[in-house]
């Protein structure tokens, strides 16, 4: 973007842009400043938009150097969106089954295994990376698992993909039930689905 400011202006005065959305988001977005070229003697700034927004008239505030804020609106020309797939949703659990504790013996002492298969969707922008925190609801018991397309995929690829969460027992153990507490899920741009 190119644009005029009033003349008595110094050339090293900054300018800036933020995206009109960013407050509502989660990840904050990037905010990009002015620099002075010398060859077309106005301001100008570099920015970029994010995948798959939404369709339209781009809105953004542009920040002067005197603390005022203008929203793009009142600019002489808008910048448009034609073509997107738009996706402001973090990724998805598309399904869930519970994987029931299988004993095997081992020096009189029985160990089990027990879990979930989660299928994980993101269509659009894939998911990235998130993590799935496991309480056990008598004793407290506390589990934080990672989770990436890269180390912990069973099926898939990171638009839809199958995800083992596996726990290790021993047995004789308390009876208790084990709940998924909370999950964060991000996808490549960002976007975050969060639960508690």
């Amino acid at each position: 973007m190119y644009f005029n400011y009033s003349d008595n202006v110094p050339r090293d005065t900054s300018f800036a842009i933020l995206d009109f959305y960013s407050p509502y988001l989660i990840n904050e977005s990037p905010t990009f400043y002015s620099v002075w070229n010398e060859n077309i003697k106005m301001f100008q700034i570099k920015f970029y938009i994010e995948a798959n927004s939404p369709r339209g008239v781009y809105q953004f505030y542009f920040s002067t150097i005197d603390g005022q804020v203008i929203h793009s609106y009142s600019l002489n020309t808008q910048l448009r969106i034609d073509k997107t797939n738009l996706d402001y949703q973090g990724p998805i659990f598309k399904e869930i089954s519970k994987i029931l504790p299988k004993k095997t013996d081992g020096l009189n002492i029985k160990h089990g295994i027990f879990g979930w298969t989660i299928t994980i969707e993101d269509q659009i922008n894939g998911f990235d990376y998130g993590y799935i925190v496991i309480k056990g609801q008598i004793d407290q018991s506390y589990y934080n698992i990672s989770l990436t397309p890269e180390t912990n995929i069973k099926s898939g690829n990171l638009y839809i993909g199958v995800y083992d969460i596996k726990l290790n027992i021993s047995f004789p153990c308390i009876t208790q039930d084990y709940v998924i507490d909370e999950v964060k899920l991000i996808d490549r741009t960002g976007r975050v689905a969060y639960f508690s």
